[in-house]
């Protein structure tokens, strides 16, 4: 039980950095700098106080790669238990 908790809290903290540092990184390249301090740990003190606040859209980015992974394997797992016909 303790493994499983330490291992999700890595996933956790893994997609958290992950998707900061992409919207961070596009962002940057797409309109200029982050005109906030401190730049990318600004960045990542502003969303981590919006998820902690109960933002909705905060909550998102941070388990955005976390989500994307969850909808790939349900996918996969539901296509993968149709049967394919077999035509002759």
């Amino acid at each position: 039980m303790k493994n499983k908790l330490f291992k999700n809290l890595q996933y956790l903290c893994l997609s958290i950095l992950f998707s900061t540092v992409t919207v961070y990184s596009i962002g940057s390249l797409l309109t200029g700098a982050y005109t906030g301090e401190y730049g990318y740990f600004g960045f990542l003190y502003n969303v981590l106080g919006s998820a902690l606040t109960g933002s909705l859209s905060a909550w998102l980015l941070v388990l955005s790669p976390i989500l994307f992974i969850l909808i790939w394997l349900l996918t996969s797992r539901v296509l993968g238990s149709i049967p394919k016909k077999i035509e002759e």
